[in-house]
């Protein structure tokens, strides 16, 4: 969701990649998405979980509007501690900016 317009922006496409050994399963979700706006968007993306669910890495691949791409790999942290530090980049003006 584009959190400034409030505007959900549409899944293209979708694919799982799962492997399992040992009772456990990594799922690997490829997402694509299209940004058809005339502005930049901060994208609030929720993803619910459940009791046996761990979550390890969030990767973004981006194409921009000169083709060329970037990668933003995130760290996980607990949603608090994520709270802050996301309150703390926007006000000293240290958010990851693609262009």
């Amino acid at each position: 969701m584009d959190k400034e317009h409030q505007v959900v922006i549409p899944l293209k496409k979708a694919r799982f990649q799962v492997e399992i050994s040992q009772g456990f399963a990594d799922v690997t979700l490829h997402q694509v998405y299209e940004n058809v706006n005339d502005h930049a968007l901060e994208i609030l993306f929720a993803m619910p979980l459940g009791d046996n669910f761990s979550l390890n890495q969030i990767e973004i691949d981006f194409t921009l509007q000169d083709g060329s791409k970037k990668t933003l790999v995130t760290k996980v942290a607990e949603r608090e501690k994520a709270q802050a530090q996301y309150s703390d980049a926007i006000a000293t003006g240290k958010t990851a900016v693609l262009s």
